[in-house]
Order: C-alpha cells, then sequence, then structure tokens
C-alpha cells in the first residue's frame, strides 16, 4: 500500500525563505560580519552535497518552543513535557517551529546551546522570532562562534514541510526543499527553478546616523563596534528604518542559565 511519505514525495515544493541570521543575512554596512555562522553538525545523518547546500533531518512541530524551561542546553534534548517534539535532539537537525514561546531569557539558553556544541544546525520559522534571532547573533558577533543559520519561510512555506523527515538547506540564499528517504536531494535540487526570487520578503537597509556608522566603523572601541553590529540586525531583522538615540536601558541579567550567561 501506498505510504504517507510516497504521496508526500508528489508535493515536494520549495520553499523561499529569508535568512534572519546566517550567510544571506544582509550585513552591508557591517564591516566584519565575522566566520561562517552555519558551523560544523555533530549529526551523522546530515551531509554536504555542494558548497552551502546541506541536506539534514527536519524536526517540525506546530508549536512554539520555549528554549529556557524546554530545552536542555546540556543535552540539546526538548524536555518540556507538552511539547510535540518531547525527548528529540536538536543537535545538528533542521528545527521548523512556528517561533520561540516565552521569557527572552531563551536567548541564553540558546547561546550555551550553542557554546555547548549542542544547538540545531538551522532553525526554520513561521514567524520572525527576535529572542531566538538575538542568541544566534551574541554567539557570532560577541563571541566569534559559529551559530545555527535562522531562516524566515512565512506561513506557506513552513506549513509545507509537515509530515517531511528531512529537508535540503542552501544556507546561502535561504532555499529549503523537503525531502523523504525515497527521494534524491540532488534530483531535488536539480529540479528547483532557481532562477525564481529567493527572498519574498523584504528587508530594507536601516537609515545610520553619522554616530552610528562611527560606532560600526570602530571608532568607539571593539566593544561599542560589536555592540552596534548586533542592534542594527536586529533592527534590521524587525524592520525599523531608524534607530533611537536614548540615554538609559534596563539591562535584565540576572538569571543564570549556564557558563554562557555569565561570560556574556
Amino acid at each position: 500500500a501506498p505510504s504517507k511519505l510516497d504521496s508526500l514525495s508528489e508535493m515536494i515544493e520549495p520553499c523561499f525563505g529569508r535568512i534572519l541570521v546566517g550567510l544571506g543575512a544582509s550585513t552591508s554596512s557591517c564591516p566584519n560580519p565575522g566566520p561562517d555562522p552555519t558551523g560544523p553538525s555533530s549529526s551523522s545523518s546530515t551531509s554536504s552535497l555542494a558548497g552551502d547546500v546541506k541536506s539534514l533531518p527536519l524536526l517540525w512541530a506546530n508549536e512554539g518552543l520555549s528554549f529556557w524551561g524546554g530545552v536542555d542546553p546540556e543535552t540539546g534534548a526538548v524536555i518540556d513535557s507538552r511539547h510535540p517534539l518531547l525527548g528529540k535532539h536538536l543537535t545538528g537537525k533542521a528545527l521548523a517551529i512556528p517561533s520561540g514561546r516565552g521569557s527572552c531569557t531563551g536567548s541564553s539558553v540558546l547561546l550555551q546551546l550553542i557554546l555547548n556544541g549542542l544547538a540545531p544546525e538551522v532553525i526554520l520559522l513561521r514567524d520572525v522570532d527576535e529572542i531566538l534571532s538575538l542568541g544566534a547573533l551574541v554567539a557570532k558577533e560577541l563571541f566569534d562562534h559559529p551559530a545555527p543559520t535562522l531562516i524566515h519561510l512565512g506561513p506557506r512555506g513552513f506549513a509545507q514541510l509537515e509530515g517531511f523527515e528531512s529537508c535540503l538547506v542552501d544556507f546561502q540564499s535561504g532555499l529549503v526543499i523537503p525531502t523523504t528517504t525515497t527521494s534524491s536531494p540532488l534530483d531535488s535540487l536539480r529540479q528547483t527553478d532557481l532562477r525564481k526570487p529567493l527572498h519574498p520578503f523584504q528587508s530594507k537597509d536601516v537609515a545610520l546616523s553619522k554616530l552610528d556608522q562611527d560606532m560600526l566603523a570602530g571608532k568607539f572601541g571593539r566593544a561599542a563596534q560589536v555592540s552596534a553590529r548586533i542592534v542594527q540586525q536586529m533592527a534590521q531583522l524587525q524592520g525599523a528604518e531608524t534607530l533611537v538615540d536614548i540615554s538609559t536601558v534596563h539591562i535584565d541579567a540576572s538569571i543564570y542559565t549556564g557558563p554562557a550567561s555569565l561570560l556574556f
């Protein structure tokens, strides 16, 4: 009898996403964008096919995941007893979720996962998620550490991944192709019309003042430069057009989530 995977293989359609954090993310105004953020994968079932294209095991759930209290940063396993991915290990996988959930401390937990070498290879999102994006950006910019690539697929692209066991990801363009155990990843890539626009989500550059540009150029020191890069990239993924000068800010950094939070 035909299996569910057999019917899925006839429905394979590529998803064209916007890279929030990773190789293809816009850093046109940022000097020295840092090392390759796709990072090495510790999953034996991950394979590199060509250039920045990889075939990855896929974990899909139509429910947001709180990394704080929902993921163990020491094992990479989902520990939220009510989540559909309970017991699944995220390390080296393609994690597809609508968004994160809960506290902004999830940024620290993702940072700890990254520094422990236990993070997903890529996080595929239905919605733009600032909390998870920030954790990856801090790892990349502040710690100069390879971090997961985050790709915003939108509702339609995200829904297309349901039921599949693996996917093909182009870390440079944001192209995601769901695959099955019976389909060839290379065949899927060859059959994809790469002439399509790869980014249906338009991202505008943030207008920078002279002070912003001087900070990014390092004229106020390395700390200000790295901080300005993180702020600029967060503003861009949120769709902000300009930055606003402020005089004071409250920083909540009192929650211990592991050595990474102390290092930060």
